[in-house]
């Protein structure tokens, strides 16, 4: 660390560790519990998006292979290809 960052990092340093100092329990408690929501919610975003695009390609998939057989059959109705 460069010598004339280091007052300026040991105040930031000492402010953060003031605060800190000065919270009670009560206050962790409240920290923690908010802390814990964002991350829940974060966590049930990440997954409900990833189920969401794996149902998008399983429908897009499943329109595929039936537009193929839809296409086959009217092929085999025309007598294009052999049943």
């Amino acid at each position: 660390m460069l010598p004339e960052k280091l007052p300026s990092t040991l105040s930031y340093g000492g402010g953060a560790l003031s605060i800190l100092s000065a919270m009670t329990l009560t206050d962790w408690g409240i920290l923690i519990g908010i802390l814990t929501a964002i991350g829940t919610y974060l966590v049930n975003h990440y997954f409900r998006w990833r189920c969401s695009r794996q149902d998008y390609y399983f429908k897009l998939r499943r329109d595929q292979r039936e537009q193929e057989l839809h296409d086959l059959k009217k092929q085999q109705l025309k007598g294009e290809v052999s049943p």
